[in-house]
């Protein structure tokens, strides 16, 4: 197996066990959450979040920019080159988080008033906010040396620096909710995590690269122009991005209060974790990988890549959608109360939220890796303005379920088609081959398994709670593999069994 893959399946592998069981900690700990603060302050720190993630707009691409350049580097041993790209990255991140703190801690005095915050609560919500931007501002420069190590295919360290620090914050999270600071000890975590994550990326990258210096005196007009120039459209790519993943929250905490947030977060909380979370681990894994195979103009190759790519988004996105569409019900209503359960109808958008974004979710990886962006930016910033536009116009009278309808209409009528033909127009691969192997042939491939897990769960009592939870999500994940992994190793074959397998791991025999 090349170095490459190698380095691609352990950051996936850290990156997807990480972050399921992160996961199922925060799903264990939201209900304690919910008890030791209050509903009104839970809501509004859910929607914090998403505000945060318009404030963390202000990195202005440079991350992605930085992660991309020193790809470029690293079979140059260019150790001079790197130390000035990291220097100016750096304290162009220092600048960038000042203007992101004094921008938020402004924002404060209107944040009770925008999102209907009971009188009551203002003293406990508006300290945890001010904690929050604090991280936000220091998260920015710090966050230069995961780029670095993302560059260097080292994710495995940062996924597993992150999870444990996420993890060990939790535990001080509950600790300071237990002693009664209330909703600021979400905001202490966040700043915890962000802090001590960000340390370790430094030692490590200052192992990785014993030679590496970070000084003022290093940051030149150059390599600023190389980090902003690919960034600047990068960073119009992911305002839109932003807009369609952080836009719903706060429009029901605009329209129907903070409070109400909880109901459609947790309605869809499996949603999102199969068609956001989850589904974009291996193409974060694949990123520097694919950059480089850009850069060396390895059409073939990144073609085989494309393809396998989605057909494994196509496969996971039948398994999530039939098990939200059979449990997510009785998840909620397990999980937190019935009460917080958002509807059928909602339940029916989140699962078609599903099969469209986590199939085309694993796809702008290879937008972002050409470098060639601004007219896939232009059409992601029409999903945005279609997004939002459909949510505002239909939350008043559909509630939760005109928020869901409008990003599953924006990207359906724009970055759901355009950007499979982009790709395949980039790559010269016929639309046709594409379709057939990433798309319909799989698929039809799922239809027995998603039959098979339908009847199942209808076969057995729904009494048995999270066991029947349990044992449908495993029926659905090993009837795939069955179909797929199983089928596969079962044909006749002259290659040995380990072989046979590391074919299996390396993305269907595409070397990355």
């Amino acid at each position: 197996m090349g170095n490459r893959s190698r380095q691609a399946i352990f950051g996936f592998i850290t990156d997807l066990g990480g972050n399921a069981l992160l996961s199922v900690v925060a799903i264990l700990t939201v209900p304690i959450f919910l008890r030791l603060t209050s509903v009104p302050q839970y809501g509004f720190w859910l929607t914090m979040l998403s505000i945060f993630g318009y404030l963390a707009l202000a990195d202005l691409g440079i991350g992605v920019s930085l992660s991309r350049l020193v790809a470029g580097l690293t079979g140059e041993h260019d150790r001079q080159s790197l130390s000035r790209l990291v220097s100016s990255a750096f304290f162009a991140f220092c600048m960038v988080g000042l203007v992101f703190l004094c921008a938020g801690i402004g924002l404060s005095h209107f944040i009770p008033r925008w999102f209907k915050i009971p009188t009551v609560e203002v003293l406990q919500i508006l300290p945890a906010y001010q904690v929050a931007i604090l991280a936000g501002g220091v998260a920015l420069p710090l966050s230069t040396f995961s780029s670095v190590i993302v560059a260097f295919q080292r994710m495995a360290v940062n996924n597993t620096a992150f999870n444990l620090t996420s993890l060990i914050a939790i535990g001080v999270s509950l600790m300071l909710l237990f002693t009664g600071l209330g909703v600021i000890a979400l905001a202490f975590s966040m700043l915890f995590t962000i802090v001590v994550t960000g340390l370790i990326n430094y030692l490590y990258v200052r192992r990785l690269c014993p030679n590496l210096r970070v000084n003022v005196t290093l940051v030149n007009r150059a390599d600023l122009k190389r980090l902003l120039t690919f960034g600047g459209y990068f960073q119009l790519g992911r305002v839109a991005g932003t807009i369609t993943s952080s836009t719903d929250n706060i429009i029901i905490a605009t329209v129907m209060g903070a409070a109400m947030v909880n109901t459609y977060a947790f309605t869809s909380k499996l949603a999102v974790l199969f068609s956001n979370n989850i589904s974009s681990k291996l193409a974060c894994a694949v990123f520097p990988a694919i950059s480089q195979m850009f850069s060396l103009n390895q059409i073939l190759q990144l073609q085989r890549v494309f393809i396998q790519l989605v057909y494994y988004a196509t496969r996971f996105a039948a398994v999530g959608g039939v098990f939200v569409a059979i449990v997510n019900y009785k998840f909620v209503s397990l999980w937190v109360g019935s009460q917080y359960y958002g509807g059928s109808l909602l339940n029916a958008v989140l699962v078609y939220w599903i099969l469209l974004h986590t199939i085309f979710h694993v796809m702008p990886t290879i937008v972002y890796s050409s470098g060639d962006i601004r007219n896939w930016v232009m059409v992601a910033f029409a999903e945005a303005v279609i997004n939002l536009g459909v949510s505002i116009l239909l939350v008043g009278p559909l509630g939760f379920v005109g928020v869901a309808f409008g990003t599953a209409i924006g990207k359906t009528l724009t970055t759901g088609w355009y950007t499979p033909y982009w790709i395949c127009r980039r790559l010269s691969l016929p639309i046709r081959r594409f379709a057939w192997k990433g798309f319909l042939s799989p698929a039809l491939r799922c239809l027995p398994g998603v039959g098979l897990t339908v009847w199942l769960a209808y076969l057995v009592p729904t009494d048995l709670d999270w066991g029947w939870i349990i044992l449908v999500g495993l029926v659905a994940v090993l009837t795939n593999v069955l179909l797929f992994e199983g089928v596969e190793l079962m044909k006749p074959s002259n290659l040995p069994w380990r072989e046979r397998v590391r074919q299996l791991l390396t993305l269907g025999g595409a070397e990355v």
